[in-house]
């Protein structure tokens, strides 16, 4: 019996002999889909957030000991190194604030202008809206307390056009203590067995992110890791809280 596989622009044939139709069913046969590895009935896993020094230098040992694999949720922005810092991905910010007199906050551009917010509160370190938590208003977005939000943000909009600042996304890199463990001991650890996985790069609220500020945090934070440990440490995610 002739067979026709047809493979984007060319053409495979070949022969399907009876004899290789039992091998095809055998190979079929051995195979065996488990849920844990080694048909084990659970799994268990250790995790940390963040990757403070105290994890690596306190807790790595400990599993070590006793030959526990540990998964280690990091920052990437806290690695001196790393290609990839905060910033803000959008429209330039002038341009929010100056719409933002006119329009006021609704549900089409509230995460746009929460962003710029975020960025300019947490990694500009904004003086102006230093008062102001943006988890609070991540908070209140995730329970749908969108009037509060809005008046919240058009408040801190406000308050940016009022001081007089040009305001500017670029990338802003984290200031890292020296002693601060590196891309280089992460290997090591990597090399005892222990997993390092994606925090974003700055540890944002991502409720109060865009689409596109999302993507960039984990995306760009996932690139890191590959680049530095490979991509068997590229599988594993967990969202800031």
């Amino acid at each position: 019996m002739w067979t026709k596989i047809v493979k984007k622009e060319h053409l495979i044939l070949f022969l399907l002999t009876p004899l290789s139709l039992f091998a095809v069913t055998d190979l079929f046969s051995q195979t065996e889909i488990l849920k844990w590895p080694d048909g084990k009935s659970s799994c268990v896993s250790i995790t940390f957030d963040d990757g403070s020094m105290n994890q690596f230098k306190i807790a790595v040992p400990i599993l070590n000991e006793l030959e526990l694999p540990g998964t280690f949720f990091i920052n990437t922005g806290n690695f001196y190194t790393s290609k990839y810092h905060p910033k803000f991905i959008g429209r330039p910010i002038m341009d929010i604030l100056q719409e933002s007199e006119t329009i006021p906050t609704n549900k089409s551009n509230v995460f746009e202008r929460t962003s710029m917010i975020r960025y300019l509160r947490e990694i500009r370190n904004e003086p102006a809206i230093s008062s102001y938590n943006v988890n609070r208003i991540g908070n209140n977005l995730e329970r749908g307390r969108y009037e509060e939000v809005y008046e919240t943000v058009n408040e801190i909009c406000d308050i940016l056009r009022k001081s007089n600042k040009t305001f500017e996304a670029k990338p802003v890199r984290i200031n890292v203590d020296q002693d601060h463990t590196t891309w280089e001991d992460l290997k090591k650890y990597s090399e005892e067995g222990h997993e390092f996985a994606c925090h974003t790069i700055s540890h944002p609220h991502l409720s109060a992110l865009d689409k596109e500020n999302i993507l960039y945090e984990l995306g760009k934070c996932k690139e890191d890791i590959k680049d530095h440990l490979g991509y068997k440490h590229t599988l594993s995610v967990e969202c800031p809280s």
